[in-house]
């Protein structure tokens, strides 16, 4: 197991982007076509985070997965969750595209806590 998280982190961090200190705001190369972002997340509490809203006709949502928390006995403690996301080719890249995540219970649909991650393209 801890191999496979090894290597989604080897993965992940050959992708190229660079992110800010609070996680808010992704650098993507002209030359990427893919990119990851990354959130704090407690599997254990029920709460997910969502892909809100984002621009379709410019992003693809691949794939999301969860990471568990490594090098630690505490039950409960935080992993991450990673979403997956494909830039169209072919399609005029912006200065910036806001993703707009959710924090949320699945069967709680109007309430969680929100977070805008803006990509910059460069």
């Amino acid at each position: 197991m801890n191999y496979l998280i090894g290597l989604c982190v080897f993965v992940l961090s050959a992708c190229g982007h660079t992110v800010s200190d609070d996680g808010s705001t992704y650098q993507v190369l002209a030359s990427q076509t893919t990119f990851a972002v990354t959130l704090q997340s407690n599997a254990t509490t029920g709460y997910q985070w969502f892909a809100k809203q984002y621009d379709h006709s410019l992003l693809t949502l691949s794939s999301s997965h969860y990471l568990p928390p490594t090098n630690t006995k505490r039950m409960g403690a935080p992993g991450q969750i990673v979403f997956n996301f494909i830039i169209k080719p072919g399609v005029a890249r912006p200065k910036s595209a806001p993703i707009q995540f959710v924090y949320k219970r699945p069967w709680e649909p109007n309430t969680g806590t929100e977070k805008t991650v803006t990509i910059n393209f460069q």
